[in-house]
């Protein structure tokens, strides 16, 4: 019997590691977008971070695995806004702390923000979605200054929160 339990156990984590793993590969397009996009020694640590981290949560399960949908959603809007703005002429890329940059961040964090208050269920953990979309986060805003970077995260902290207690998240 106790060879059945462990094979079993082995079989249980095997799938759990192959979720993990699908999941993390829809990191790659964007992370390859951000590494086209930039550079790819500032790049690629942080998209292989968010691999990795994305990999864990859902290999973990549980209120972490519950983030992780949430937080790869709110992260591509945060990702996709300030792209937008710079491929729009809106943010040029390297513009630092000035009024483009910024605002393309904080409508991503906000954007974030929203999408992972509204998509989060009440057993899911806020703090790992919103790290996961502050990671994806990282790849557009980053390039625009450290400034914008921290004013997409705290757009993101603030609305999540706020929009979790003003629309509840259907269970």
């Amino acid at each position: 019997m106790d060879e059945l339990k462990r094979q079993a156990q082995a079989a249980y984590e095997r799938g759990r590691r192959r979720l993990g793993l699908r999941q993390a590969l829809l990191v790659l397009p964007v992370g390859a977008l951000a590494i086209w996009r930039g550079s790819a020694l500032e790049q690629g640590p942080i998209a292989l971070g968010v691999f990795l981290m994305v990999a864990a949560f859902a290999w973990r399960g549980g209120a972490l695995g519950r983030a992780v949908w949430p937080g790869l959603l709110g992260g591509t809007v945060a990702f996709g806004l300030p792209l937008l703005a710079t491929a729009g002429g809106l943010a040029p890329v390297g513009c630092g702390a000035t009024a483009g940059c910024l605002s393309a961040c904080i409508a991503g964090g906000v954007g974030a923000g929203i999408a992972i208050g509204r998509l989060a269920g009440p057993r899911s953990s806020l703090l790992a979605a919103l790290a996961i979309a502050g990671g994806l986060a990282a790849l557009s805003c980053l390039p625009l200054g450290a400034s914008a970077l921290i004013a997409a995260g705290a757009a993101a902290g603030v609305s999540a929160p706020v929009t979790r207690w003003l629309i509840p998240a259907r269970t």
